[in-house]
Order: structure tokens, then C-alpha cells, then sequence
């Protein structure tokens, strides 16, 4: 069974709101915190996790696709001849490619595109040239 992304995150939250409940009981006990500001404190504490959840929820999403998945279909640039591998630029960062089955080199300076992953490496084809994006299995 697998928990959906929002019931993860809320219950690695909890712990968190147990400690500082604790620590903001054992406070007021102790009267350096007055009880409204106890209750204030925590409903911030517990708000704060509200607010960030859409910043952070793709970190507690299963099956998502890896940074470097994102590339396919991505247009970049040739920075050395490819015969077969070489090194492109794909949104302002330098990737291993290499060009794929059957396909001539790729000259410095030609516009690419990104036909697929395997592992970390781009496979690439020209840009003029598009044949059907797919997405190898990153550990072939």
C-alpha cells in the first residue's frame, strides 16, 4: 500500500509538533511563556509546515522522473563533435552525450536534441533529424 504524498509528509511532520508542544508545555510550566503565546508559537510551527508543503511536496513524490528524464525532448548544442560521444549544452549545463544508433557525427556548434537517457548520458540526435522521444531504463 502506498501512502499518498501529502499523508507522508504530514506524518514525518508529526514528530516535530510532538517536540515542540513539549518543549512549549515544559515553557510555560516553567512560566517564561505565557499559555497564548505557547498556543501562538505552535499554531505558527504547524502553519510554517502548511505553507512549505507545495514548495516541498515533489520531494516526497514516488515514481517521479529523474532530473536528467526531464531533458528528453530538450534542444541543446553540440560543445565538441560527437563521434559517438562528445559533450552538449542543455539548458546552460554541460551533459555527456553520445548520438544515437546509426547516426552520423555531430559537429561543434550543431543544434541538438535530446532523443533519450541512458544512465547519466544524453542520447542525442540533430536537431532537423527527430525521431520518437522514449526514456531507457536509467541502469541500462
Amino acid at each position: 500500500m502506498e501512502l499518498k504524498t501529502i499523508t507522508k509528509y504530514f506524518l514525518i511532520q508529526i514528530p516535530g509538533w510532538i517536540v515542540a508542544a513539549i518543549l512549549l508545555f515544559w515553557g510555560w510550566r516553567l512560566t517564561w511563556v505565557p499559555a497564548q503565546w505557547a498556543l501562538g508559537i505552535f499554531a505558527v510551527w504547524v502553519a510554517k509546515d502548511f505553507i512549505i508543503y507545495p514548495l516541498v511536496r515533489i520531494g516526497y513524490e514516488m515514481n517521479t522522473k529523474t532530473v536528467i528524464e526531464h531533458l528528453i525532448g530538450q534542444r541543446g548544442i553540440a560543445k565538441e563533435i560527437l563521434n559517438p560521444k562528445g559533450y552538449v549544452e542543455v539548458r546552460g549545463e554541460l551533459w555527456q552525450a553520445e548520438i544515437g544508433t546509426g547516426k552520423e557525427a555531430i559537429p561543434s556548434g550543431r543544434s541538438i536534441i535530446v532523443t533519450t537517457v541512458r544512465g547519466s548520458r544524453l542520447i542525442v540526435s540533430p536537431e532537423d533529424i527527430r525521431p520518437e522521444l522514449q526514456s531507457s531504463p536509467p541502469n541500462s
